[in-house]
């Protein structure tokens, strides 16, 4: 064989390499970019005070099974009511959420352990910590005209917290 032959042979392997790790590199994007990515945090709704509520909420373009969840807190301090068992083998759609109640007067971080699984198998594990007093500093203002009714200024004040939900 003449150079010129294994020159062409090398860069014939060479680019076949590439390929090869340019295509596996496309598939685990694809997956990444369809996979679902469930998260844990804390979310208020704010009227004339914070409701808070713990939300758990897939992010991701598919479905999971949510094979174990569990809760704790570093001192101890879990509320007597809050239980996650019942998400237990239960499946999440893409943009589902599931909220729990959270007492007002709650304050300790809480540690979630969730572990799911794809519809094709892979499993995933995640931590999440929520800072459940995060919004014990915030104010929530409002505003009434004199002249306004007490039915009119709740009105008034729901339409805004609806219309600020939605910004």
């Amino acid at each position: 064989m003449k150079i010129s032959d294994w020159i062409q042979i090398i860069a014939i392997l060479v680019s076949l390499i590439i390929s090869v790790l340019s295509l596996t590199q496309t598939r685990r994007s694809i997956l990444d970019a369809n996979r679902p990515y469930i998260s844990i945090y804390l979310e208020t709704i704010d009227t004339t005070y914070f409701e808070k509520y713990i939300a758990i909420k897939n992010f991701g373009k598919t479905s999971a099974v949510i094979t174990h969840i569990s809760v704790r807190s570093n001192n101890g301090d879990i509320p007597n009511d809050f239980d996650l068992s019942s998400l237990n083998n239960g499946i999440i759609a893409p943009g589902q959420k599931f909220t729990n109640f959270l007492d007002d007067g709650f304050g300790s971080d809480l540690i979630f352990d969730i572990i799911y699984k794809e519809l094709h198998g892979k499993i995933h594990s995640e931590t999440y910590t929520v800072k459940t007093n995060i919004t014990d500093t915030l104010l929530w203002t409002s505003r009434s005209n004199s002249s306004d009714s007490v039915e009119a200024t709740a009105i008034k004040q729901s339409a805004q917290s609806i219309i600020k939900a939605f910004k």
